[in-house]
Parts: structure tokens; sequence; C-alpha cells
């Protein structure tokens, strides 16, 4: 018995160790602030986009952040952890969604497993217009101001083009 319960509080100290008790604060996150909004094409919310916050030159803290878009369209933005916010600055907004179009179906990846190939990639489409996807020409930009912002509203276009 003595044995059992040893080895219990063994493995217990291991896993322990292994998974830790949490990380400590990222220090570098100590000034993020909250960073939430919506983002619209043609007026209505679009989901399962990407955005991409880039600083501009002569922001304090040169991180990015980023977020992506739930089926309301609202997005928490992220610089090191899920959510975690956004430093305050100013930034260049870039902006990503695709689907995918055509697809190799189970049975023809098998195939191309038993051949020992790669299957054919799959076909996207780009939902968002090309101009957005660039900082040069997306004509995004956003003020984060010290406190942070959780009304922010991104409006693109489908018509835009390059």
């Amino acid at each position: 018995m003595l044995r059992f319960n040893s080895f219990f509080v063994l493995l217990c100290f291991f896993i322990g160790i292994i998974i830790g008790c949490g990380e400590p604060n990222d220090p570098r996150a100590v000034n993020l602030v909250p960073g939430k909004g919506i983002l619209k094409m043609n007026g209505n919310p679009l989901s399962g986009a990407n955005i991409i916050l880039t600083p501009v030159q002569g922001t304090a803290d040169q991180h990015g952040a980023s977020g992506l878009t739930n089926e309301n369209g609202t997005f928490q933005l992220t610089t090191f952890r899920s959510g975690d916010g956004i430093y305050p600055g100013n930034y260049a907004i870039t902006v990503f969604k695709t689907e995918i179009v055509s697809a190799p179906s189970a049975e023809e990846i098998a195939q191309y497993e038993l051949e020992a190939k790669s299957p054919p990639p799959s076909e996207k489409k780009a939902i968002v217009p090309e101009k957005y996807n660039k900082i040069e020409t997306s004509g995004l930009t956003l003020e984060v101001p010290p406190k942070g912002k959780k009304d922010i509203v991104i409006e693109i276009s489908s018509q835009e083009r390059l």
C-alpha cells in the first residue's frame, strides 16, 4: 500500500511539473488595452474573416494584433493570447477571407495516398477583394486610444478592386 501511495504522489508531482501551475503573466502584455468591434461588408456583418492590424511607424510598441470574426461579424483583438487586446497606437488594417470552392473527395485523397502522391490543392475563392489584403491599398486605419476601443467598426465593400 505504501508503495502505491509513493508512486501516486510521484506521479502527481511529475504531472504538476509538466502541466505547471499556469504561465505567469506575460510582461509584454501589461500595457494591452481592449480592442473589440465588428467587420461589415456592404453594410452586413462578415463572419469568418481574418483582420490583421499592423503598427504604423512611430507606434511605441511595435506589435501587431489580429482577430477572427464570429458568425455576427464581431471580433476581439489578440496580440499574444486569445482576446488579450492591443497596444494603444496607430495601425494599418488588412482583411482576408476565402472559401473553398472545390476540394478532392475522400476517395480521391485515399487514391493519391495509395499512389504516394500529394492530392491537388483545394480551389479557393477570395470573398474579400484583394484591395483589402495589402497595407498599401486597403485604406483602412485605426487609432487605439490609451483606454482601448470597444466599438471598432470596419467597413469594406465587395465592389472595390485594385
